[in-house]
């Protein structure tokens, strides 16, 4: 039904109104008196305007249905996708976790060695001691210089790679977050016009129960009686 044509009906239902309202009043009776033929006529070309009425909102409800099936289905994917997101920051989490196992592992590492040069020096100090103080000597400062150059890596490297995951974390959050206000957008657009559709198919509903309970109200007419 065409926008023509829902104008069509209401131009009848209003020219239904004007034909009651310019009856003439039979007093003290609280009547009207209207033309028979002209107001079955009239009743006639509504009844034959609704179906197409009703069918043009019955439209308009389907196509509210879809547009809401394919608002669930994009709001399904987003959803989908952050939680992919949040894979990945656990994924990166369980990254920054092992390298910190590994500088443990390093550092022990480098002590076990650091100790078994300090017995080894204690061992020949035994056999030559004068040559054993000076060597002791020299492999504490080595090991202790070994150490700090060593500790000061292990920290530069954990800085940075906590850095690294910091800065990729919150460019994770900013994507998600332009997701999100993206989604919202969308969401409200769909609903803005979801609830135009339904304001003019309010209106359509509204027109139709107008007629149909003007029509309840209105006397049963008389047989019909057509002048030949």
């Amino acid at each position: 039904m065409t926008q023509a044509q829902s104008l069509d009906v209401l131009n009848l239902l209003e020219q239904l109104e004007e034909s009651v309202l310019d009856g003439t009043r039979v007093p003290l009776s609280g009547r009207i008196l209207v033309r028979e033929n002209d107001l079955l006529d009239l009743l006639d070309d509504v009844r034959a305007g609704l179906p197409a009425a009703i069918q043009q909102a019955q439209q308009i409800l389907e196509r509210q249905a879809q547009i809401l099936a394919d608002a669930q289905q994009q709001a399904q994917a987003i959803v989908a996708q952050a939680q992919q997101e949040r894979a990945l920051l656990i994924d990166q989490n369980s990254i920054r976790l092992q390298a910190e196992r590994d500088a443990q592992q390093l550092r022990q590492t480098l002590q076990q060695e650091c100790d078994a040069l300090r017995q080894q020096a204690i061992a020949e100090a035994t056999q030559v001691r004068g040559e054993a103080q000076q060597f002791q000597l020299q492999v504490r400062q080595e090991t202790d210089s070994l150490r700090q150059q060593t500790q000061a890596e292990i920290e530069q490297l954990r800085s940075q790679t906590q850095q690294q995951l910091s800065e990729q974390r919150q460019r994770i959050l900013v994507e998600c977050e332009e997701l999100r206000r993206g989604a919202d957008s969308y969401a409200d657009q769909v609903l803005r016009d979801m609830e135009q559709r339904l304001t003019q198919m309010m209106q359509i509903i509204r027109n139709g129960r107008q007629a149909l309970n003007l029509s309840e109200n209105t006397p049963p007419p008389a047989p019909r009686r057509r002048s030949r």
